[in-house]
Formats: C-alpha cells, sequence, structure tokens
C-alpha cells in the first residue's frame, strides 16, 4: 500500500472500480445519520495498489472529478460517506458496491458480524485496530497513526469489493438481488425526509401516562414495579405463586385473573413513559420540532428494514396509539400507504395454495374467510371480533409456524382447541401446508432458504427456531424485497417529474409520506402505480391492494 497526500494525477478508468472512504471528526456515535454532524477530517480512495487522501474540504469536488469515471464507487456502510460528502458536493446517483450491505446479502444469518473489520479478518485474514476510530471524536487534525488507519479502510475496502465480485455470483441470485433492489433503495433512503413531532401532544402523553400509572397502583394497592410486591399481592389475589412478574408468565392467567391484566397495563404505562417521555424530546429533537431517525437497509437477517436513534418503528401501534398521533407533518398533510395483508398474500404466491389465491384473486378478507372456515360460519361478517382474534391471529401466525401452544396463548382457545383450529386450517390449505414442509427440508439439505426473488438466507440447525425461520424468512424477506423495489419506483418517478421525493419512514409494510394536500391525489396515483408495477413484477397472479389515508398525523389510519 502506498499513501499519497493529495489528489491523484489522473483520472480513474471507465472499467475501474475505486474505494471511498470518509473520516469525520466531532461525531457522536447515535448522530451519525445526522448530516450535519462533525466537521471534515479526511476523504481517502483507493485506486490500484495507491491510496489518496485530502485533509481539505474544499478538495472534494475536485477529487470527485477525478473518480467519477470509475465504473463503480466501492465503499463500506455506503450510506454514511454519501450523507457527509454531500456536503461537500452534489453527487448523482451511480452505480455503488457497498461492501456492508453486499456481505449481508451474502451471508444474512450465517454470520452476524458485518463491519469492515469482520470483513478484513474473514476474507484477508488481517486484523484492523479499530480502537484509533474512536480518536477522531475528539480530535480536531490528523496524526499519522489516523492517516495510516484511514488509508488501510480505502484499502481493505477495494480488496474486500474485489473478492466479493467473485464470490457473489456463485451464491444465487446475490448480484441481482443487489442491482435491482438494494442499490436502487440506497438512494431512496438516503433521500428520506426527518419527521416532524407535535411536541406539546407529545409532552402531554408523559404526563397522562404517569397519571394513569398513578390511578391504577392506587386502585390496586401494589408498587407495579416492585417484583417482589407484585408476586406477594399475586399471591392474596390469586392464591398461586408465580415464579415471576414477566409478561410472558403472567398473561396466560389474565383470563382467569383479571387483576393480571390492571397490573400489566399500569407496568406498561411506566415503561412507555420511561421510553418515550420528555427524555426522548430532549435526546432526539432537531430545530423545527423535526426528528431524524438512522435507517438500517438490512437491519435485520431477512433483509427488513430497521430504525435506531431513535427507534421510530418501535413507536406502540395497537396498545398506545396516542403516540404514533404525535407524528405529524411539515408540508400538509401525511399520506399513508400500507399493503393490505401482505404476508398472507406472499404465502399464497408461494405455496401456490389453490384457496388462498381463490381468496385474493376474487378480493376476499383473507382473515374473514380462515375465521368462517375454522368456526364453520359462513354467516360471520368483517365486524365480528373472531375475525381479527382468531382468523388474523391464524393467518399472520402460520408464517411463523405458529403451534397450538402459541395459538392457546394469543387468544382464549384452550391448546386441545387452538390445535383443532389449526388442524381445520391445514385441512383447507393444503398448499399451506406443502410449503412449510418444502422450506424446512430446503433449510436442512441446503442450510439456507430464499425468497421468490432470490434473496437468500442461512438457516442455523442448531437454532430452536430453526423450523420457524424456514417457513418465515422468504415471506418476511419477499416482504422487504417488495417494499425496497416499491421505494425505489416512487423514488425514481418523483425524480423523473422533478417534485420532492415524499418518503419519511417506512414502517415494514407502509410507506408514510409528508405531502401538501394540493398533490395529494398525484403522490397516491404514482405510489399506487409503483406498488402495482412491483407486485406484478416480483409476485405476478397474485393482487396486491392497499387502503391508503391521509391525515394530520401517522395515527390517521387506526
Amino acid at each position: 500500500m502506498k499513501t499519497i497526500m493529495g489528489l491523484p494525477e489522473r483520472a480513474a478508468r471507465p472499467d475501474e472500480m475505486v474505494s471511498i472512504d470518509l473520516e469525520m471528526f466531532g461525531q457522536e456515535e447515535d448522530k451519525l445519520h445526522h448530516p450535519d454532524q462533525g466537521t471534515f477530517a479526511s476523504m481517502q480512495v483507493g485506486m490500484g495498489e495507491d491510496v489518496y487522501v485530502i485533509t481539505d474540504k474544499l478538495d472534494v469536488p475536485k477529487m470527485m472529478e477525478r473518480i467519477n469515471p470509475a465504473k463503480t464507487w466501492a465503499m463500506h456502510n455506503a450510506s454514511y460517506d454519501l450523507r457527509h460528502l454531500q456536503r461537500y458536493t452534489n453527487i448523482v446517483q451511480r452505480p455503488i458496491h457497498d461492501t456492508m450491505l453486499y456481505e449481508k446479502l451474502m451471508w444474512a444469518s450465517y454470520y452476524n458480524s458485518f463491519g469492515l473489520a469482520d470483513l478484513s479478518r474473514r476474507y484477508l485474514h488481517e486484523r484492523l485496530d479499530k480502537n484509533i476510530r474512536e480518536g477522531f471524536s475528539t480530535a480536531t487534525e490528523m496524526s499519522p497513526e489516523m492517516l495510516e488507519y484511514a488509508a488501510k479502510d480505502a484499502v481493505i475496502t477495494l480488496a474486500v469489493a474485489d473478492i466479493q465480485r467473485t464470490l457473489a455470483p456463485t451464491l444465487s441470485e446475490t448480484v441481482r438481488v443487489y442491482r435491482e433492489i438494494e442499490e436502487p433503495a440506497l438512494w431512496a433512503i438516503l433521500d428520506f425526509q426527518p419527521v416532524k413531532i407535535d411536541v406539546g401532544a407529545w409532552e402531554g402523553l408523559a404526563e397522562t401516562f404517569t397519571q394513569k400509572a398513578a390511578e391504577i397502583e392506587a386502585e390496586l394497592g401494589v408498587n407495579v414495579q416492585s417484583p417482589k410486591k407484585v408476586l406477594e399481592f399475586l399471591y392474596q389475589q390469586t392464591g398461586r405463586r408465580f415464579e415471576s412478574t414477566g409478561a410472558e408468565v403472567l398473561k396466560p392467567y389474565a383470563r382467569e385473573h383479571p387483576v393480571i391484566d390492571r397490573i400489566l397495563l399500569a407496568r406498561s404505562y411506566r415503561v412507555n413513559k420511561q421510553t418515550y417521555g420528555l427524555g426522548w424530546l430532549e435526546k432526539h429533537l432537531l430545530p423545527g420540532d423535526l426528528v431524524r431517525t438512522n435507517f438500517n437497509q438490512i437491519g435485520a437477517e431477512t433483509g427488513r428494514m430497521t430504525a435506531s436513534d431513535p427507534a421510530l418503528y418501535n413507536i406502540p401501534a395497537r396498545q398506545f396509539p396516542e403516540f404514533r398521533r404525535t407524528i405529524t407533518h411539515k408540508n400538509g398533510g401525511l399520506l399513508i400507504c400500507d399493503i393490505s395483508q401482505q404476508e398472507p398474500r406472499i404465502l399464497a404466491y408461494l405455496s401456490e395454495d389453490k384457496e388462498l389465491l381463490y381468496i385474493f384473486r376474487n378480493k376476499q378478507d383473507v382473515h374473514l374467510m380462515v375465521a368462517r372456515w375454522v368456526f364453520n360460519d359462513e354467516s360471520m361478517q368483517k365486524s365480528d371480533p373472531r375475525r381479527s382474534r382468531y382468523g388474523k391471529t391464524i393467518n399472520l401466525g402460520t408464517s411463523y409456524g405458529l403451534s397450538a401452544y402459541g395459538l392457546s396463548n394469543r387468544t382464549d382457545l384452550t391448546e386441545e382447541e387452538a390445535q383443532a383450529f389449526l388442524d381445520r386450517y391445514f385441512k383447507k390449505f393444503r398448499g399451506v401446508k406443502a410449503y412449510i414442509d418444502l422450506e424446512r427440508r430446503k433449510a436442512v439439505h441446503r442450510g439456507y432458504v430464499e425468497t421468490a426473488f432470490g434473496r437468500r438466507v442461512w438457516v442455523n440447525p442448531y437454532s430452536k427456531q430453526a423450523d420457524n425461520n424456514a417457513i418465515n424468512s422468504p415471506i418476511q424477506g419477499g416482504g422487504a424485497d417488495q417494499m425496497k423495489l416499491w421505494l425505489s419506483f416512487i423514488h425514481k418517478e418523483t425524480k423523473s417529474r422533478r417534485i420532492p421525493y415524499p418518503v419519511v419512514i417506512n414502517p415494514y409494510d407502509e410507506l408514510v409520506m409528508d405531502v401538501p394536500p394540493d398533490m395529494k391525489d398525484e403522490y397516491l396515483s404514482i405510489a399506487m402505480d409503483a406498488l402495482t408495477q412491483v407486485s406484478e413484477y416480483l409476485y405476478p397472479g397474485v393482487p396486491f391492494a392497499s387502503e391508503p389515508a391521509y391525515g394530520d398525523n401517522w395515527g390517521v389510519k387506526e
């Protein structure tokens, strides 16, 4: 490795891959995704055997000119480098080889760590000392050790990218998944806008939750956050000695002893107040009452995105929907488009089950139809609580290998009744049972399963969840494929129309877009057309549907 301070004398060749690495001073670890965090330290570019290093941010546009002709830019965790490089120069969407995303695609669930140091050890048998990186948070100028560290990162990234390009084509459809799904999604996610918070409403919830928890505790006469006191109280009330106060231990007895529900409710108020109280605002709120979250593009082994710092996806939706109502808009309203019954539709495609396919092709409600079947009640209507309590639970649980014990815990059925319901379900949907058996055999014989598009997820045979992961990974991963492709189609279309890209968050099966009222119909048309195109491409023959809503806040669909 030869480190050269300054710009390359030549421009990159059109058939060349170069590596890019950026270092910043003064960044906080939980705010690395903030585009205004920190100051420029250095930029490293790997070209062949040489590494070029610049330490003046004014040289960034010049460096970009030299490397722009390269066929591909290799980066590790490209979203970080691109986000901060955009502060110093305009970057147009172009081919990127993200070594972190590639590695996650090739070895999802096989390995559990994907840092550059992990890849260096894995492929080059070389250990990287990442302790030096910690010094960048407090430093204001580059030391010789920092320069060597930064240059080495660029060299390692280029070497790993070369090896990955050799390996990836041998791993099924990895290259295709990266090029058609992950790489376009990278640019779409980079353009996400921050969300706006109704601060007054948020502060009011923190106070309300404290009050409600206190009222229940006064009613019961016990501190619900004290395990010892709760155990004593429950023995007095129920005559039963519980091994712990964990929800998983107490919940099965809630039907028999309603006081348990009151304890769990009060505890939930306390926990959510602590998690989403005033401290949350102090930590995450930006000027303009905005919050910018860190989107982890492949956050789960199935390919699903996650969000952290803050974890917006985890904001309660069912038990405490009030918090979602505090997520509001900057531009006039939130347009929310979710995919109705996404996983059952993907299951219908993968299993080719005739009954499931018939339900969706005839625009019937799958949860209602399943509830009617297991209860043998054709008169049941959508408003019947059995539709959600049993039909929806069975449909969604089937994708996760739901057992009779699991169904019993989620409903008021005994384990014997739950088994009878599942037996009746599989008698009707024989293709689903065949799919479950086939995927489990694949996992055993091949060591992995794949989505319909070819995303590979390895299955650890020693995990107690192996059987369930074999069933669910192609379904959940297929949902991730669909959502990312949907994002990319919307991103491309809005760019072509020269209108703002509106997405602020996309939790699991829905997109949340901040759009002005006079453009709502245009954005809705773009989103629905994109969903149709994506669904027909990934899952031909299975219609997908959405029930969009537009309103003042994220909770408008509740």
